[in-house]
């Protein structure tokens, strides 16, 4: 018997790091060369084992060195059609925020291999956006913590109670109107970064927005650059435009305050069209960006005209990219990535060379990616299915037929014989999809819509209010002049509106939470229920907690 066909060791590394790769990005991807020697050759190319169709690869080009898809390539292609230097929003983005972080220096890179790789990848970046490689250093944006660190001898402990007192206070002055003499740290914030500000405000009247991707290192996973970690200052020079809306709220300027929050709305969808693949952030910059919405229009009392001229602005901005939408673009290609680094990876051990001569190859690659494919074909299929009962009854029978195949052949049992081909094929095609089922997307997707309605709604609110000098008694009060129709809670459990309720001189508005199991959000007369999604203008305390 052939003691050794497959190292199962590296085949589970390439997966843990296929999944890893999204939350560790440049950390992880780096790891994965620190035992190498530093003057390691570069590998050879290595002939592509899988015919490259649409049944297969799914694309045929553009096609990498080794003879491999290249899913990075495909993607800028198509994320790039239309867009140029001048109408990109993503090169003022960048000028205010700064180049992503592995593009700065490489001068503390201790591997030359890994440095060289990284060059070539910054050299690519900035050749797809058209501008010049931009400076390391500069006039760009600054986080709250290094605002505050930069008026002070030591830098603060995060620990602290201080340091708590200070960042509420920064959370506070996003959620209400403030004076400078009030938050004195935060105005400072914000006076060191009236540059960058400018730049978003600039950037947020440009139609397109595209972010090259690149990967990580000279053989990262396309999951590593997939929810663009790199772009994460993107949520706090959101949330210093709130910041600063909140400020001019708190002088009387409810235009430039709208001017602002409506730049958060649109970097938030900017940000979202940069990741590819599922991701929350963007949708959580959206939906505190409503809770400042609200805020706002609730302690600043707009004009009618102004408060009118929100509700439009709001209906105007273009909607989010649904996640089905966006997988098809990018979940694929991560999964097809990933079945490249599978069939790369070559059978090792005693006796490897005899059992393939005499046998074959181990794996039958082809079949490897069109099970891939297929799986995920099925699993949109699903998650596009509108009855839920129906969409939940086909995702568990595709689950259980994955399921059934990594129960029946471990990944240890490739260690100890040689299964055929297109068994091991099917094994490792289960792996992938095991991994990367998105059983959720169909709720992310109804999350979007109940946070569209709920944005909506506020702004409807709002503008009731500033022509009659109340909030309504009930939603049927803005209907058909404010909104077409009360908005459903696309959550509960049987069907009804989005709940609303008089609280004092303000309101609260809520319904269903999407995770929740089998969800029935409480209505107007109970009030919220304990996993209720709830805004309020005026928040409680608890709600802060």
């Amino acid at each position: 018997m052939v003691d050794f066909f497959f190292d199962t060791g590296q085949v589970m590394t390439h997966l843990t790091r296929l999944t890893a790769g999204a939350l560790c990005c440049l950390v992880a991807l780096s790891g994965s060369f620190a035992e190498e020697p530093k003057e390691a050759p570069k590998a050879a190319a290595v002939k592509a084992k899988v015919t490259l169709s649409k049944e297969t690869t799914f694309i045929t080009e553009p096609v990498r060195e080794d003879g491999y898809p290249d899913y990075f390539g495909a993607l800028n292609k198509r994320m790039g059609e239309g867009v140029t230097p001048e109408n990109n929003a993503a090169v003022l983005i960048l000028k205010a925020i700064g180049p992503p972080d592995h593009l700065r220096s490489f001068a503390d890179i201790d591997h030359e291999r890994l440095a060289d790789s990284l060059k070539q990848h910054k050299a690519e970046y900035y050749k797809l956006l058209g501008i010049e490689p931009l400076p390391a250093e500069g006039d760009y944006f600054v986080d709250s913590f290094d605002s505050v660190n930069r008026s002070r001898r030591r830098p603060i402990d995060p620990d602290t109670d201080e340091s708590r007192r200070i960042m509420s206070d920064f959370y506070t002055a996003m959620q209400r109107p403030w004076t400078r003499n009030e938050f004195p740290m935060v105005a400072a914030w914000i006076d060191v970064n009236q540059k960058p500000l400018q730049l978003a405000r600039e950037a947020t009247q440009r139609k397109k927005c595209f972010f090259p991707v690149i990967p990580a290192d000279s053989e990262g996973f396309l999951l590593s650059a997939a929810q663009r970690r790199e772009l994460r200052t993107i949520e706090s020079l959101a949330e210093c435009l709130r910041a600063r809306a909140m400020l001019q709220a708190g002088k009387g300027k409810l235009e430039d305050a709208w001017s602002d929050l409506l730049c958060s709305h649109r970097l938030a969808r900017f940000w979202d069209v940069a990741c590819f693949d599922n991701s929350l952030e963007p949708g959580y910059v959206e939906s505190n960006t409503i809770d400042a919405d609200a805020a706002m229009t609730h302690f600043g009392r707009p004009s009618p005209k102004l408060a009118r001229q929100m509700l439009a602005d709001f209906r105007a901005l273009p909607p989010f990219e649904t996640p089905l939408d966006k997988g098809e673009l990018g979940d694929r290609f991560v999964r097809l990535d990933g079945a490249i680094s599978l069939a790369r990876e070559k059978p090792k051990g005693i006796g490897f060379a005899i059992a393939e001569a005499v046998l074959g190859p181990p794996m039958d690659v082809d079949l490897l990616f069109k099970q891939t494919n297929e799986w995920f074909d099925r699993e949109y299929a699903a998650l596009r299915t509108v009855n839920r009962e129906e969409r939940a009854e086909l995702l568990k029978k595709l689950q259980d037929e994955i399921s059934a195949i990594q129960n029946e052949h471990t990944l240890e049992s490739l260690q100890k014989e040689w299964l055929p081909r297109d068994v091991v094929a099917r094994r490792f095609a289960a792996e992938i999809a095991g991994m990367f089922q998105r059983a959720g997307t169909g709720l992310m997707e109804l999350n979007g819509k109940m946070r569209q309605a709920r944005g909506e709604t506020v702004l409807a609110l709002a503008a009731f209010r500033a022509e009659n000098k109340r909030y309504p008694q009930n939603l049927n009060e803005l209907v058909p002049k404010y909104l077409p129709s009360v908005p459903a809670d696309l959550f509960a459990k049987s069907p009804k509106p989005i709940q609303y309720r008089r609280e004092g001189d303000a309101y609260a508005l809520w319904h269903a939470y999407f995770g929740t199991p089998d969800p029935n959000g409480g209505d107007a007369k109970d009030g919220p229920g304990e996993d209720d999604i709830v805004l309020r203008p005026v928040p409680k305390k608890e709600d802060a907690n």
